[in-house]
């Protein structure tokens, strides 16, 4: 790999931790095509620089831990939206011996009169 292709996977990792960390998974996205096409220009080519090889991989996993992290987060979120949508006309509360009952949980039924 030609080292300014190395030093363009390490600027391109720096603003994927970024925007990571921003919060910013459009352009996380976005920078997909050509991270992956640096990644394969790496994986075939004669790695002199061991020392720089190993920062690279490095910075990869930090962003991988980060985007496992939001990825997470993403999921938490979506799961508490779908639960407050479920219990939108409901209240749960607990009686005295710690048990739960639900109020206003009774969806009112459609009498049919022939």
């Amino acid at each position: 790999m030609r080292r300014d292709d190395m030093d363009a996977l390490h600027t391109l990792l720096e603003t994927e931790r970024r925007c990571l960390l921003d919060g910013d998974l459009n352009a996380v996205a976005v920078i997909i095509p050509e991270k992956q096409r640096l990644v394969t220009a790496l994986e075939s080519s004669d790695i002199r620089d061991r020392g720089r090889w190993h920062a690279l991989q490095r910075a990869a996993q930090w962003n991988q831990t980060l985007l496992e992290g939001a990825m997470s987060g993403v999921r938490m979120a979506g799961n508490r939206l779908a639960a407050l949508r479920r219990n939108l006309n409901q209240l749960d509360t607990y009686d005295t011996g710690g048990r739960r009952r639900s109020l206003g949980a009774d969806r009112p039924s459609v009498e049919r009169k022939a």
